[in-house]
């Protein structure tokens, strides 16, 4: 990242307080059923709109068919969490992103328990704030300060409003197919519940069109105040010194955006991954996964395509246009124990082990055999 921009950056702080022995995932005998699961969806239905919402629910459109995936995960460790039926799964969701080092790490588990019994959600900020801002305005390129929020939706919409507070401008420029956060400000027109006036400001242009990139700011030159090119699942805005006094002057707050436990963990977890060299490990792990998902596929006659970093990398099936086929594929590997998802993208982080990419492969395998036996 360069120096004299302002971004988002991920803390990547996952703290879980189960605690328990993991064995190694063999293979199901026939494909995981969800009964127990199925009956708590019922009941969270009644309680909870959709049943489950966000990425989860009726619109986010990631569990297809639903009726393949677990709703609900009754613990944790590692790489792999266990649902409520008692079935486990190699997780490349990583919890949606921010899931980094392992479930329960106990490095972070310890730094989180030390804070909490100093103190956590107080009046004023603990000391330890100052610390992670220091940490990352060592470690972020472009950052000579942090703001800290809660969600990658906060700091988001905080940058826009700095940029506007900057320039005096009013319009953002996004592209096809973004995603940028759950504020009415981020979403697409016709989108329930949001307004004209709340999207009036955006532009919207093709990806990978730079021509097209270049005419828009032809067209409304002195009006677009920022450019958002992708949303990270953040926990902090970074900027540079000549936004400070900007930033300071725009009011934007939250009741739990100074607790003291997330910041320990923060630390705790930044560290560590500089120590293990975190994003050339994504990078291994990633490129031997994907690598190998690309090889069982094509010994089962099937084109699989991969995009994307490898420690975020995203899935298709090339052999055929309509997205089903990719889906069953998918549902097949969810229901043997590999948790993937049709359309989102993946992560991995740093407790994957060479054990668990093997046994991926080979659920991969599996799913493509049932694809086959099924005459797809």
């Amino acid at each position: 990242m360069i120096r004299g921009q302002s971004s988002a950056f991920s803390s990547g702080v996952a703290v879980c307080a189960w605690i328990y022995s993991m064995t190694s995932i063999d293979a199901p005998a026939t494909p995981y059923t969800y009964t127990r699961g199925d009956e708590l969806f019922g009941r969270a239905q009644q309680v909870i709109p959709g049943g489950v919402y966000s990425h989860l629910g009726p619109l986010g459109g990631c569990h297809i068919p639903r009726t393949a995936f677990p709703q609900f995960a009754s613990r944790a460790e590692g790489t792999r969490f266990l649902d409520v039926d008692g079935n486990e799964f190699i997780d490349y969701l990583c919890g949606y992103g921010p899931n980094v080092l392992g479930y329960g790490d106990p490095e972070v588990r310890a730094a989180a328990r030390a804070q909490e019994a100093l103190a956590d959600v107080v009046t004023t900020p603990a000391p330890i704030m100052v610390e992670f801002a220091e940490l990352l305005v060592d470690t972020v390129a472009s950052a000579d300060w942090a703001y800290f929020a809660k969600t990658g939706g906060d700091v988001t919409t905080l940058a826009v409003m700095t940029a506007r507070a900057a320039t005096g401008r009013r319009r953002i420029v996004f592209f096809e197919g973004y995603y940028h956060g759950v504020a009415p400000w981020t979403q697409k027109p016709g989108v329930p519940g949001v307004l004209d006036q709340d999207v009036a400001g955006n532009i919207e242009v093709p990806w990978n069109d730079f021509e097209a990139l270049r005419a828009v700011f032809t067209e409304h030159r002195g009006e677009i105040a920022a450019l958002i090119a992708n949303c990270y699942n953040v926990s902090a805005l970074c900027g540079h010194d000549s936004l400070r006094d900007v930033v300071s002057s725009v009011f934007y707050t939250g009741s739990y955006w100074m607790s003291a436990v997330p910041f320990a963990a923060g630390i705790t977890t930044l560290t560590k991954l500089r120590r293990i060299d975190g994003p050339a490990r994504f990078r291994e792990l990633g490129t031997r996964l994907t690598s190998g998902l690309v090889e069982v596929a094509a010994a089962s006659g099937y084109t699989l395509v991969t995009s994307g970093e490898p420690a975020l990398f995203y899935l298709r099936l090339a052999d055929d246009d309509s997205p089903t086929l990719h889906q069953r594929w998918i549902a097949e590997c969810v229901r043997r124990g590999a948790f993937l998802v049709s359309h989102h993208n993946h992560f991995v982080n740093a407790a994957l082990t060479e054990t668990d990419i093997d046994r991926t492969l080979d659920i991969a395998d599996d799913a493509f055999a049932a694809l086959l036996d099924a005459g797809a």
